[in-house]
């Protein structure tokens, strides 16, 4: 997760917003993605209480900034 954040964020585009959602999965993704999200504006965390990512997420990309989001 380190090796692909940072080289989304460290590119010369800086115009972006990055939603990351922690699944709750066992690999402390969630807690990696709250070092990010402290250190830089554009990451916003997610933190899913189960597992249903589908239901629980397509209202939150209506929300990102500027309107697109990657899947």
């Amino acid at each position: 997760m380190h090796k692909y954040l940072g080289s989304v964020l460290h590119q010369d585009f800086t115009d972006f917003e990055i939603l990351a959602v922690d699944d709750c999965s066992p690999d402390a993704s969630g807690a990696i993605l709250d070092e990010y999200a402290a250190l830089d504006p554009r990451v916003r965390v997610l933190h899913l209480a189960e597992k249903a990512i589908r239901n629980r997420l397509h209202p939150h990309l209506k929300k990102s900034e500027p309107s697109g989001a990657l899947r």
